[in-house]
């Protein structure tokens, strides 16, 4: 009975921020809606977050272990600084284990979900890329923090949207779209090298604000 119960609750949270999503999605998009060209949902297995940066990267959405995979590798080897990020080392123990999850067979629960509070500079530094993640809360850009931009032709953009306060969508921008704030932890974090990477975007700063 406890378990039948916990699937009702759950579908009708489910249906009720599936109501809210449309809300908050029309307020995502209303952020930089004549720059978005595409908005592409993902499959809601509790993977999506990860399945969502696997296809930016052109890898298949199925790819989201080893998106995991490689965020762990980045947690472990800089690990001091993400301790320094986070505020404690049990915050990076929290980190790690959300991100510790390869099971196939069934969604990854709540604790497994991506929360891009503490994946962003994650995934940016991982990567290589600029991440935009775009939200009816707040919206923020991401760069890697230790090392200089690649070739423009190289360059990997990422936009997100998050919506239902659980829910991560892939948006397509087109060129030239104003940018969203850097996020202040990149401001403070970042190695000298990294710096360059802010130059070239004042300019569509200043028009998103």
């Amino acid at each position: 009975m406890s378990t039948i119960k916990t699937v009702y609750n759950a579908r009708q949270k489910f249906q009720t921020t599936e109501k809210v999503g449309k809300t908050q999605m029309q307020v995502v998009m209303f952020i930089l809606h004549p720059y978005i060209m595409h908005i592409q949902d993902i499959k809601p297995d509790g993977n999506y977050g990860f399945r969502a940066i696997a296809v930016y990267l052109g890898l298949d959405e199925d790819a989201w272990a080893t998106i995991r995979y490689n965020l762990i590798e980045e947690l472990h080897i800089f690990r001091t600084q993400y301790v320094a990020i986070f505020g404690s080392d049990g915050q990076w123990t929290r980190v790690y284990n959300s991100l510790n999850f390869f099971t196939l067979d069934r969604g990854a629960s709540i604790e497994h979900w991506m929360a891009m509070s503490d994946m962003d500079l994650l995934i940016a530094s991982k990567f290589n890329v600029k991440l935009h993640i775009l939200s009816a809360a707040q919206s923020f850009k991401y760069f890697t923090l230790r090392s200089t931009p690649p070739p423009s032709y190289q360059l990997v953009a990422i936009a997100i949207g998050y919506v239902n306060n659980n829910h991560y969508v892939q948006v397509v921008l087109t060129e030239g779209y104003p940018m969203p704030p850097i996020m202040p932890q990149w401001v403070h974090f970042r190695h000298d090298c990294a710096t360059t990477w802010a130059t070239p975007y004042a300019e569509r700063i200043h028009a998103y604000m």
